[in-house]
Protein backbone atom coordinates (compact mmCIF):
# COMPACT_ATOMS: atom_id res chain seq x y z
CA UNK A 1 0.00 0.00 0.00
CA UNK A 2 1.46 3.40 -0.94
CA UNK A 3 2.49 5.72 1.85
CA UNK A 4 -0.16 8.32 0.88
CA UNK A 5 -2.90 5.71 1.14
CA UNK A 6 -1.71 4.66 4.59
CA UNK A 7 -1.73 8.26 5.77
CA UNK A 8 -5.22 8.83 4.36
CA UNK A 9 -6.55 5.64 5.96
CA UNK A 10 -5.06 6.62 9.31
CA UNK A 11 -6.51 10.14 9.04
CA UNK A 12 -9.94 8.82 8.04
CA UNK A 13 -10.00 6.50 11.04
CA UNK A 14 -8.95 9.31 13.35
CA UNK A 15 -11.63 11.64 11.98
CA UNK A 16 -14.28 8.94 12.36
CA UNK A 17 -13.25 8.37 15.97
CA UNK A 18 -13.37 12.12 16.73
CA UNK A 19 -16.86 12.34 15.17
CA UNK A 20 -18.10 9.46 17.35
CA UNK A 21 -16.56 11.09 20.43
CA UNK A 22 -18.33 14.39 19.65
CA UNK A 23 -21.65 12.61 19.10
CA UNK A 24 -21.23 10.77 22.39
CA UNK A 25 -20.54 14.06 24.20
CA UNK A 26 -23.74 15.56 22.78
CA UNK A 27 -25.77 12.50 23.78
CA UNK A 28 -24.37 12.54 27.31
CA UNK A 29 -25.03 16.29 27.69
CA UNK A 30 -28.61 16.00 26.46
CA UNK A 31 -29.20 13.00 28.73
CA UNK A 32 -28.05 14.96 31.79
CA UNK A 33 -30.57 17.69 30.91
CA UNK A 34 -33.38 15.22 31.71
CA UNK A 35 -35.80 16.71 29.19
CA UNK A 36 -35.12 20.34 30.08
CA UNK A 37 -34.60 22.69 27.16
CA UNK A 38 -31.06 23.83 26.53
CA UNK A 39 -30.02 27.00 24.82
CA UNK A 40 -27.80 26.29 21.83
CA UNK A 41 -25.16 28.70 23.15
CA UNK A 42 -25.04 26.81 26.47
CA UNK A 43 -24.72 23.47 24.71
CA UNK A 44 -22.00 24.82 22.43
CA UNK A 45 -20.11 26.27 25.40
CA UNK A 46 -20.31 22.96 27.28
CA UNK A 47 -18.95 21.12 24.25
CA UNK A 48 -16.28 23.71 23.48
CA UNK A 49 -17.59 24.67 20.04
CA UNK A 50 -19.03 27.80 18.47
CA UNK A 51 -22.84 27.86 18.08
CA UNK A 52 -24.28 28.03 14.58
CA UNK A 53 -25.59 31.45 13.55
CA UNK A 54 -29.34 31.96 13.80
CA UNK A 55 -31.35 31.56 11.63
CA UNK A 56 -29.83 28.26 10.60
CA UNK A 57 -28.72 28.21 7.01
CA UNK A 58 -28.87 24.49 6.29
CA UNK A 59 -32.20 22.81 5.71
CA UNK A 60 -31.41 20.09 8.25
CA UNK A 61 -30.76 22.66 10.96
CA UNK A 62 -33.83 24.63 9.95
CA UNK A 63 -35.97 21.49 10.14
CA UNK A 64 -34.62 20.61 13.59
CA UNK A 65 -35.15 24.17 14.78
CA UNK A 66 -38.74 24.24 13.52
CA UNK A 67 -39.47 21.17 15.64
CA UNK A 68 -38.39 23.01 18.78
CA UNK A 69 -40.50 25.62 20.50
CA UNK A 70 -39.50 28.10 17.79
CA UNK A 71 -37.27 29.80 20.33
CA UNK A 72 -34.00 30.87 18.64
CA UNK A 73 -31.16 28.79 19.98
CA UNK A 74 -33.35 26.30 21.87
CA UNK A 75 -32.46 22.63 21.63
CA UNK A 76 -34.92 20.00 22.75
CA UNK A 77 -33.25 17.48 25.04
Amino acid sequence: MPRDSLAAASRDGHLALRRVERQQAVIERLHTARGARLQLADLARDLGVAPAPWPATSSACATAASRSSRTPGAVAA
